[in-house]
């Protein structure tokens, strides 16, 4: 297995930065010395059972998943965490057209997660987070043959640190990507109700603080919360949180090593937030509003 690694620009011009998250392996089973060591899993890759299980149910049919030639199977990697608090930050499994709609060559629609060993000592659980609704947040003991399925290309999620004392239960598991036959990425939109652009013209004045948020931006968030647009907000409206699990990830072990990959992974999420548009932002201003809200009304 080869370790896991990500590859990030501070901006368009720079050269990208190899960067690998600690004690996190993994093996890809489009490459034949994969399929040679890990027959199982590549039989069932081979087999199209997870592609069809997906196409062959009604409730299902909207996402249009694809089917694939033998040649053309989907994305289908094994993964080894082997704990000392290793682990993933937030993220999209389909990133694609972010702030800037550049990027479109994902098809990711679906990913499909089977775990194979027993929980770790402590953490890594998967943690889902749907786009401004935190009282749907769920988080996933990864306990061998759970199988977990979400959106790709519309649901945050990461996980958390793991740490474990035998071989055992290291963290393992392996994910497929399903596809669709739709353009996943194809340029987005979420044009705003001209209610909500009466509201932040509103709030433009001197006295912005004393122009409410339109109880409106409720339901847009509730529409973002499906929908792959929700990407283009989504590290301006939990900035804090990106920036936490970027330094939980790449911080691991410690060193000059871990402090430098931390920089290079922080300066990236900067980046974005630098590319975000003053319009970007004030509709992330008001999905923010709608999120604490939400957040205090759990706590009620």
């Amino acid at each position: 297995m080869s370790p896991n690694a990500i590859s990030f620009k501070t901006s368009q011009a720079s050269t990208p930065h190899i960067l690998i998250k600690p004690h996190i392996f993994e093996a890809d089973m489009h490459l034949e010395k994969t399929q040679t060591h890990a027959p199982v899993a590549c039989a069932l890759w081979k087999s199209n059972q997870v592609v069809d299980a997906f196409q062959q149910n009604e409730q299902h049919a909207y996402l249009n998943i694809a089917s694939h030639a033998n040649e053309d199977r989907p994305a289908f990697k094994l993964q080894l965490n082997e704990g000392n608090g290793a682990c993933f930050p937030w993220h999209h499994d389909n990133a694609g057209g972010g702030m800037t709609a550049r990027d479109r060559g994902s098809r990711r629609k679906i990913t499909v997660i089977v775990y194979l060993s027993e929980p770790p000592t402590q953490g890594g659980e998967l943690v889902l987070m749907p786009f401004c609704k935190p009282e749907l947040e769920r988080r996933v003991t990864p306990v061998v043959g759970t199988v977990v399925a979400f959106r790709s290309e519309c649901v945050l999620h990461r996980t958390l640190p793991s740490f474990c004392d035998k071989a055992h239960n290291q963290r393992t598991c392996f994910t497929i990507w399903l596809e669709s036959d739709d353009a996943a990425n194809a340029p987005l939109s979420c044009a705003l109700p001209p209610e909500l652009l009466t509201n932040l013209r509103e709030r433009r004045g001197d006295d912005a603080g004393a122009v409410p948020y339109s109880p409106m931006w409720r339901e847009f968030a509730d529409k973002l919360s499906t929908s792959p647009a929700n990407r283009i907000f989504a590290r301006l409206v939990y900035r804090e949180m990106f920036e936490a699990s970027l330094r939980e990830c790449f911080s691991v072990g410690g060193g000059e090593t871990a402090e430098k990959r931390t920089r290079v992974a922080l300066a990236m999420h900067e980046a974005h937030m630098r590319s975000a548009s003053d319009a970007l932002r004030e509709v992330a201003d008001a999905l923010t509003w709608v999120l604490r809200q939400r957040i205090e009304e759990n706590k009620e």
